[in-house]
C-alpha cells in the first residue's frame, strides 16, 4: 500500500466558497465543508488541527475531475501550477496543481487537483529554500518568495487587487514594550493578514520590517476599505495586553504579472499619503 504522502500528490481538493471553511498549508489547499470536500492527507498529523479524512488512488482522480466538472456544467478556465510543500519530515516535495473554477448552482467553487509530484534534491537544500522565501519570524512570503510565486504560477491571481499596508505605531510600541512584545505584535497581525488572503484566495508576504502586500484576484469583493474594516477589528494580544493595530493602507491594481512592480510601487505612494493622514488623526487610514 502506498504512503499517505503518496497518495497525497494525487488528492483532489475542492475548495468551495466557504471562507470559513478554507485552509491552507504550505500553499496547500484544503476543505472540510461537505459532501464534496476530501482532506489532503500528505501528514501523518492533523492539519492545522483538522483530521484527515480521505485521500484518493492516482488512478481515480481524473474521472472524479471530469464528473465534477459535468456537474458544474463546465468551466471558467484552468491553471497548471508548481508549488513546493514542505512535509512533516522536512522534505520539499514539487507538486504540479491544476486549478480550476466552476459554477455548482449559481455558486463559485475553485477546484485544485494535485496532479504529480516529486522530491527536490537539487542545489538548494530544504531550509535554506524556505529561509530565502519566507519571513523568518512571521512565516508569510517574503520579498523574494512572493516574486516567485507570481512568476511561476499565481497568473491564476490576475487581474489582481493589490494593497501594502504599513503598521505605523511599529517603532511606538518597541520604544514603550520591547523587542518581544513588538514580535508578539507582527506575528499577531500576520496571523490575520494571512485568514483575510485565504478568504479571498489571495497572498499575502511580509515586505519589510513594517510592510506587509495582500494580493487577492479581482474578481473577488475586495477593496482597502475591507482591508482597513477588518483589521481594526482584530485586536492583537500581546503579553502587554490587546493592542488596535495602527495601519496605514494604499490600494493597487495589476491587470497581469508584468504589471505588479507597478502596481506596488503605486500602492506604497497612497499608503505614504495615507500614513501622513493618519499621523496627523491619531487614526488608521486608506487611499
Amino acid at each position: 500500500m502506498a504512503s499517505s504522502r503518496e497518495y497525497a500528490a494525487h488528492a483532489l481538493v475542492e475548495v468551495f466558497d466557504v471562507p470559513a471553511a478554507v485552509y491552507d498549508h504550505d500553499d496547500v489547499f484544503v476543505a472540510t465543508n461537505g459532501a464534496f470536500s476530501l482532506n489532503l492527507g500528505y501528514l501523518p498529523t492533523d492539519l492545522d488541527g483538522v483530521a484527515v479524512e480521505s485521500v484518493m488512488h492516482p488512478e481515480s482522480v481524473i474521472e472524479r475531475r471530469r464528473d465534477l466538472t459535468r456537474l458544474a456544467g463546465g468551466t471558467k478556465g484552468s491553471l497548471r501550477a508548481e508549488r513546493k510543500l514542505v512535509c512533516a519530515d522536512g522534505s520539499v516535495v514539487e507538486l504540479t496543481i491544476l486549478k480550476t473554477r466552476v459554477t455548482v448552482e449559481n455558486e463559485p467553487m475553485l477546484l485544485v487537483c494535485v496532479e504529480d509530484s516529486h522530491p527536490l534534491t537539487g542545489d538548494i537544500p530544504e531550509d535554506e529554500w524556505w529561509e530565502s522565501t519566507h519571513d523568518p519570524l512571521c512565516g508569510l512570503l517574503n520579498r523574494q518568495g512572493i516574486y516567485e510565486r507570481i512568476e511561476s504560477h499565481d497568473s491564476f491571481l490576475f487581474p489582481a487587487s493589490l494593497s501594502s499596508i504599513e503598521l505605523t505605531n511599529f517603532e511606538g510600541i518597541a520604544a514603550r514594550h520591547g523587542r518581544q512584545v513588538l514580535e508578539e505584535y507582527v506575528i499577531r497581525f500576520s496571523e490575520i493578514l494571512r485568514g483575510i488572503a485565504r478568504m479571498h484566495y489571495g497572498i499575502c508576504a511580509r515586505w519589510s520590517v513594517d510592510q506587509f502586500v495582500l494580493m487577492v484576484p479581482m474578481d473577488e469583493q475586495w477593496d482597502a476599505n475591507l482591508a482597513v474594516a477588518t483589521l481594526r477589528e482584530r485586536s492583537l494580544k500581546t503579553s502587554s495586553g490587546a493592542m488596535p493595530p495602527a495601519i496605514a493602507v494604499g490600494g493597487g491594481r495589476a491587470e497581469n504579472p508584468d504589471q505588479f512592480a507597478e502596481a506596488l510601487s503605486l500602492a506604497e505612494k497612497l499608503m505614504h499619503s495615507a500614513r501622513q493622514r493618519a499621523a496627523r488623526s491619531g487614526d488608521n487610514d486608506f487611499d
